[in-house]
């Protein structure tokens, strides 16, 4: 029997080792370098998705910003919708006064149609009753042509009168007051 020392016999062990393990070192080499070859691969493409990934991260972004204008104009076409409504409602406020003045107006002309019809009535009246003054007027000058003329006449008596007491010499107990009468 052969008796070996400690590091022999590790030395003939690895030695044992190193040949039996060679293949499958060689396995495990191939293997390796083929997933490493695969790892790499998924590097890469991990690599390719970060790459997209940051590139749908930049397109989200430029989204985000569209977004927040498209929210701006929103709000801004919503504000002018309110402005409008506003405007709309004012209008339909001012549409509903002209209509109750024209209701208004239409009421005033036909008053004053009717107030032009009774006047054109009282028209008619006064030209009857203007006839009905001129020849009343008419008597009335008539009337007053007589008095003066019998005034006048009387007053042409009462003259003769007074003259022919005079002369007559006839006594008066009460004085006669002689007026003045207009001539």
């Amino acid at each position: 029997m052969i008796l070996l020392d400690d590091k022999a016999l590790l030395r003939m062990i690895s030695s044992m080792m190193d040949e039996k393990l060679k293949p499958l070192s060689n396995i495990l080499a191939g293997k390796t370098s083929s997933v490493s070859g695969r790892l790499d691969s998924m590097e890469s493409q991990i690599s390719d998705l970060g790459g997209r990934i940051d590139s749908t991260g930049g397109q989200l972004s430029s989204l985000s910003g569209h977004m927040n204008t498209m929210e701006g104009q929103i709000k801004e076409l919503g504000s002018r919708l309110d402005s409008m409504e506003r405007r709309i409602n004012a209008l339909e406020t001012e549409a509903r006064g002209l209509k109750s003045g024209m209701a208004s107006l239409q009421s005033s002309v036909t008053g004053l149609r009717t107030d032009g019809s009774s006047l054109k009535t009282e028209i008619a009246a006064l030209k009857a009753n203007q006839k009905g003054f001129q020849s009343d007027s008419i008597g009335i000058r008539s009337d007053l042509k007589e008095v003066k003329e019998n005034a006048a006449v009387a007053k042409s008596n009462g003259n003769l009168l007074l003259d022919w007491m005079k002369k007559a010499q006839i006594e008066v107990r009460v004085p006669l007051v002689r007026t003045k009468t207009p001539e």
